[in-house]
């Protein structure tokens, strides 16, 4: 909840933590209930179904130069990292941030979100409360993934970071978009990724191919939870997926 760049629902929190970072197969399980205020105590509240800390001295305000490097409004209203390095025991929000990181692309790899997904499987999927986390992890693997990249908090040394470049790596293939033209989105070199560039090259290509889609993709107007999405949209995305969001949108429509 410390490294969310937004507050999460109770729903998506006991997906999150349910998630075996890594396990492409893993099968859902069905619902279970996460009782937050007796674990954390008077540390939280639940506002609007969402998570909040109760107060800000609950959280350590600083580094907010670091997401000043990191364009567009995921991180518009989040000015620090989380958790106090002066308190013993405290927990690394670099390791937390990559966990969170890690979660939510293993998630997408899984087979609930394969695009040849049909309609059964999503209303089975549904259910089973398996996308409970969707919209939270399509939406912020990207931001995590660059925070963890920009943060001198992340070790790029640490097993943490090489297991998320793994997946990332399973990431891109597994959700390879068939049908993808790759177009001029306004160029790859994204300052901030720069020093993942000599790293792992296919890895700094999805992400800064996928930062460029994200911004040229704001000015667009339509709403893929409502099923309309225009043609060029899915062919300029490098990942599948839209493709499954649409569908998803479309069974829940119908």
């Amino acid at each position: 909840m410390g490294c969310s760049p937004t507050p999460l629902t109770i729903q998506e929190l006991e997906q999150a933590v349910s998630i075996s970072v890594g396990d492409f197969t893993q099968q859902m399980k069905q619902y279970s209930t996460l009782n937050l205020l007796r674990l954390c105590g008077p540390v939280i509240e639940v506002v609007h179904e969402k998570v909040h800390f109760v107060h800000f001295t609950a959280k350590e305000y600083s580094k907010p130069s670091l997401l000043r490097k990191l364009e567009g409004p995921y991180w518009a209203n989040m000015s620090s990292f989380f958790f106090c390095d002066n308190i013993n025991g405290y927990l690394h929000k670099g390791q937390y941030t990559l966990r969170l990181a890690a979660a939510c692309v293993t998630y997408l790899c899984q087979s609930h979100h394969h695009h040849g997904i049909d309609r059964a499987a999503i209303l089975s999927f549904l259910l089973n409360g398996a996308y409970r986390l969707h919209h939270f992890a399509v939406e912020y693997w990207l931001p995590l993934v660059e925070l963890c990249i920009i943060s001198p908090a992340v070790s790029k040394t640490s097993e943490e970071w090489i297991e998320l470049i793994d997946i990332l790596r399973t990431f891109a293939k597994l959700r390879q978009n068939p049908v993808y033209k790759p177009a001029d989105l306004g160029g790859l070199g994204s300052e901030h990724l720069q020093c993942i560039k000599g790293m792992d090259a296919d890895v700094y290509q999805l992400v800064a191919r996928e930062v460029a889609f994200r911004k040229d993709s704001r000015s667009r107007s339509f709403h893929l939870g409502e099923g309309t999405v225009p043609q060029r949209h899915l062919v300029l995305s490098q990942l599948t997926l839209d493709h499954c969001q649409l569908k998803i949108g479309v069974v829940l429509i119908h």
